[in-house]
């Protein structure tokens, strides 16, 4: 059975009112709305509320307006794959928002299909995540330094043996070394923020360390000390630790950091030492044998009790006067004399000798000594035995006895030496690895404090800056040279020292380091705290980050007002001597010229043509005076300006004609509109033309042709001069409008001239508000270019 009419109708309302529904509610919850066709190649609408542009009218290249190019390729991709499958497009792209910024938005469309399944439009909605995108860029970049920061301070801590970590006030550990997680057996992760008792530690010294925490906490001051602690895998160990403040920019103890060393091996060696000396003494004290020390200097270090039941003299005695004095005076020269030798070569010693008893009776006693060493093979000292042979009636065998008793003595003395020298070399191991990190940190320390000495040091204004002209760090030359101190400019803008009428060049500046280009010898005026206006040159580099990105400044800038003083005295000088040559070169033009009016019919050829050649030089040399003196008063602000209104085309002929007469090997060909007319002054332009001419002759081989051009073009008279020539290299052309500035080749040093001609010429042109500027290649000529602004009606 069919459906009704009626039936059939209310479904389609029914299903139209689900889609406006549908709609609205996606219009209401979104940042951006947007329909597509059913491929995507036409954008029929989008309604960007003020985050994108707004299309009203339906549009195909909707990618290039809405997408960034890198990201183009990635939401093709998914569109394909959206239209493919029939599903939701659902991608987070970046955008160019309203401003014309980068943004981020989460963009999902859902496909609109007939009843026969087939996509009849696309409808979409995007969200605006610029914001949470910032947020997780930079928690990603906070994240690397974080990992890249704990990297190092893990490479510095983990090449000790020894425990370091570090205690909030709470007393948990907020950092432990890879020796210390090694001890507990534990990971970072079942270590780190938890307490003493929860590492393991028990109760009484967990208590001890909190109290020396709360002490370092309330004093500020370290607190050290030595506890026995069980290790993971090598058993009860002794330590020696020292807990040290952590203080914050306030002043106050916001962490404890703490060292550790394991010193069980070097108590057991002391230990084994003073075992070792317990057991020498009670051997020593025990028997009858006068036994006595000595250290490399011979100087005995200790006598044992037969020796003072010999002699009558207590040790402290005997050690502070010794008992060469009651040796019997025949015997004392031997006595010293042998042991001296013996001494010397490191040698064992022997002799027989006679020495008095407490009642004065002289007794005699034979004295054998052994050099000791320690376990670097130096020498210590000696060992000596001395035995009664006056009143000894022993035998042979008891001699005998008695020697391989000595010798027992010696061989445990010796196996004690060999305990210490195995027990010495691994403290000097260990002494060594830890006087290497130390010297590692210490060379570190010495290189900043050798960068930081040699700014600081300077005389030169250095300083730093962030990428808005904030200034990071102020030297030591930076504060003699503008008045501020260090304290007032960190934090500070740069446009502190910069006048109002300069401010226009930090955006200049700033935009050429941003894109990675550096600024060298930039003079410029600043202005010092005191209000006295400075000249300076400014070398700016930008400052950048390990994968080349621009993150600051680096600006040196020195002081030249001296210099420029110095420049002005120069150019006072010239104007003064370019005015007093001019006046007799004038009167020399005046003469010359009656000369050639009273010799028009001398009958000797020559006499004309040398006063004609005469004329000439002498105006080449006013020329070159005129030059230096408008040099002169340019630098110093006296160039003054004559304008009036004129026809620059009727000004051009009138310079190529009068250039023809002296320059008939080569051929001009003049381009010009007629009635160019410009406000300007024009003798000082008509010398701008003279010059260009002239170099294009100069520079340029005979019979070549040189092409003026003068026309009206955008509001500006342009005029250029085209010559067939030698042409310049480009690093030369970068500085062809220097002052004093000539290009140095083969072609050109026989070729006369100061490098004043192109440098006046650019700065008339500037004067005038105009430009000019050349183009050329080596070997096939150059053309030189200005401009000037049309007289306005």
């Amino acid at each position: 059975m069919k459906p009704s009419t009626n039936s059939s109708n209310f479904l389609k309302y029914a299903i139209k009112d689900r889609d406006e529904r549908f709609r609205a509610l996606v219009t209401a919850t979104s940042d951006i709305v947007y329909i597509m066709s059913p491929d995507w190649t036409i954008m029929q609408q989008l309604d960007g509320r003020g985050f994108l542009p707004d299309t009203s009218e339906p549009i195909i290249n909707w990618l290039e307006k809405y997408i960034f190019v890198e990201d183009q390729p990635l939401v093709g991709a998914a569109i394909a794959e959206a239209i493919e499958a029939k599903k939701i497009f659902q991608l987070e792209h970046r955008v160019k928002r309203v401003d014309g910024t980068p943004g981020w938005t989460l963009s999902r469309a859902v496909p609109i299909m007939n009843e026969s399944g087939e996509i009849m439009e696309w409808f979409g909605a995007a969200t605006d995540i610029t914001e949470r995108r910032q947020i997780q860029e930079a928690l990603c970049q906070s994240t690397e330094q974080a990992e890249q920061q704990k990297r190092v301070y893990e490479t510095i801590t983990d090449s000790t043996p020894d425990l370091i970590y570090v205690f909030d006030l709470n007393y948990r550990f907020t950092y432990a070394n890879q020796a210390l997680l090694a001890m507990w057996g534990k990971t970072w992760d079942a270590s780190i923020g938890k307490g003493l008792r929860e590492n393991g530690y028990e109760d009484w010294h967990a208590q001890m360390h909190e109290r020396e925490i709360d002490l370092v906490r309330m004093t500020k001051k370290p607190v050290r000390g030595e506890v026995s602690f069980p290790h993971a895998q090598f058993g009860k160990r002794i330590y020696d630790y020292i807990f040290t403040p952590v203080l914050n920019e306030h002043g106050e103890v916001e962490a404890v950091a703490g060292t550790t060393r394991d010193i069980t091996d070097i108590r057991i060696a002391e230990m084994a030492i003073s075992e070792s000396e317990q057991r020498f003494r009670t051997l020593a004290e025990g028997i009858d044998v006068l036994i006595a020390l000595g250290d490399e200097t011979g100087a005995a270090t200790y006598f044992n009790t037969a020796w003072v039941k010999a002699t009558g003299r207590s040790e402290r005695e005997l050690l502070k006067s010794g008992w060469v004095d009651i040796v019997h005076p025949e015997d004392k020269q031997q006595v010293l004399t042998t042991f001296r030798s013996a001494l010397e070569k490191t040698a064992p010693f022997s002799w027989e000798f006679r020495m008095a008893d407490p009642s004065g009776k002289y007794v005699w006693w034979m004295l054998k000594g052994v050099p000791r060493f320690h376990t670097d093979g130096t020498f210590a000292g000696y060992i000596s035995s001395c035995v009664d042979i006056d009143t000894s009636k022993t035998t042979e065998r008891e001699m005998h006895e008695l020697n391989d008793e000595l010798a027992a003595m010696n061989e445990e003395i010796t196996a004690t030496n060999e305990e210490l020298t195995a027990t010495n070399e691994e403290l000097a191991e260990s002494e060594r690895q830890l006087q290497l990190l130390i010297d590692e940190l210490r060379q570190a320390h010495e290189q900043s404090a050798k960068l930081a000495a040699i700014v600081e040091s300077s005389d030169d204004a250095i300083i730093g800056k962030n990428l808005e002209g904030i200034v990071t760090s102020w030297n030591r030359g930076a504060e003699q040279v503008f008045g501020y101190t260090e304290a007032e400019m960190i934090g500070k803008s740069i446009l502190t020292v910069i006048p109002e009428d300069r401010q226009h060049e930090e955006p200049m500046i700033l935009g050429r380091l941003r894109s990675g280009k550096k600024i060298d010898h930039y003079e410029t005026i600043r202005q010092r705290a005191d209000g006295r206006l400075i000249d300076v040159s400014l070398t700016i580099s930008p400052i950048k980050d390990k994968e080349g990105h621009v993150i600051g400044v680096s600006k040196i800038a020195r002081d030249i007002s001296e210099h420029k003083r110095n420049e002005q005295r120069k150019n006072d000088f010239i104007a003064m001597a370019s005015h007093e040559l001019k006046t007799p070169l004038t009167s020399l033009t005046a003469l010359i010229q009656m000369l050639q009016q009273k010799l028009q019919v001398s009958t000797d050829p020559f006499v004309p043509q040398a006063l004609a050649r005469a004329v000439i030089q002498t105006k080449r040399m006013i020329s070159l005076i005129n030059g230096f003196l408008n040099v002169s008063r340019l630098e110093s602000g006296k160039l003054e300006l004559k304008k009036q209104a004129f026809d620059l085309s009727a000004l051009v002929s009138t310079e190529v004609e009068e250039i023809q007469l002296t320059a008939a090997n080569h051929n001009f060909a003049l381009i010009a509109d007629e009635a160019i007319i410009v406000y300007a002054d024009k003798e000082k332009i008509a010398s701008v033309i003279t010059n260009l001419l002239s170099n294009a002759v100069k520079y340029s081989l005979k019979n070549k042709n040189i092409v003026v051009r003068c026309i009206s073009e955008n509001g500006h008279a342009v005029l250029s001069v085209q010559d067939n020539g030698i042409g310049i290299k480009a690093n030369d052309l970068l500085r062809i409008f220097d002052r004093y500035y000539r290009a140095e080749g083969e072609h050109t040093k026989h070729v006369s001239g100061f490098g004043v001609g192109l440098y006046l010429s650019a700065e008339v042109i500037r004067h005038h508000g105009g430009e000019i500027w050349a183009e050329s290649e080596p070997d096939k000529g150059s053309t030189f270019y200005f401009s000037l602004p049309l007289q306005s009606d």
